[in-house]
């Protein structure tokens, strides 16, 4: 087997540089990768009589190209080819909360305090509540400012029921002798 020799200069009889062609090749498919895609270039597949016939009025000019080329080299984007790039997305946020059930109304506190009670033999005994600075006498059935009834006294308690929400409430008296 006969080793082919190394193309060499014409003129200057060294050795053939194949680097600067490198180069170009490089540039050259650099640009044909980066080439924008135009209406021109999505044209359908030509037929083969139309493939075969070349002529130079469909020939595209150099220079737009180039300058087509370098407007697209000049963006942000394309100086920085090593910028750091994220592919991370936030999780979706968490579906809405369902909604809290409502608690059922309740009776304020009582705002009664017991003072004492009187009986009278034969009578209904009177019982002594006092509210801030006020006193009010009442018996059993008796109802206080709108808002409260005395329903009943037993053993040690003053039953009460708080009108607006007829909950039943019961006001410690001490022991009954």
């Amino acid at each position: 087997m006969k080793a082919l020799p190394l193309p060499v200069a014409a003129a200057a009889g060294q050795p053939f540089r194949w680097r600067p062609i490198a180069a170009i090749a490089a540039v050259a498919l650099l640009a044909a990768w980066l080439w924008p895609a135009t209406d021109e270039d999505e044209i359908a597949a030509p037929t083969a009589a139309a493939r075969s016939v070349t002529t130079a009025a469909t020939a595209k000019p150099a220079a737009p190209a180039l300058l087509q080329f370098v407007k697209r080299a000049s963006t942000p984007a394309a100086r920085d080819l090593f910028a750091g790039h994220s592919w991370y997305r936030p999780p979706p946020p968490p579906p809405p909360a369902p909604p809290a059930v409502a608690a059922a109304p309740t009776a304020p506190p009582l705002p009664y305090a017991f003072l004492g009670q009187y009986e009278r033999t034969g009578d209904k005994a009177v019982y002594f509540l006092v509210r801030g600075d006020r006193v009010f006498d009442v018996k059993v059935g008796d109802t206080l400012e709108s808002t409260y009834t005395v329903d009943a006294a037993t053993e040690g308690a003053l039953q009460l029921t708080y009108l607006p929400l007829q909950i039943k409430q019961a006001l410690s008296i001490g022991r009954s002798e």
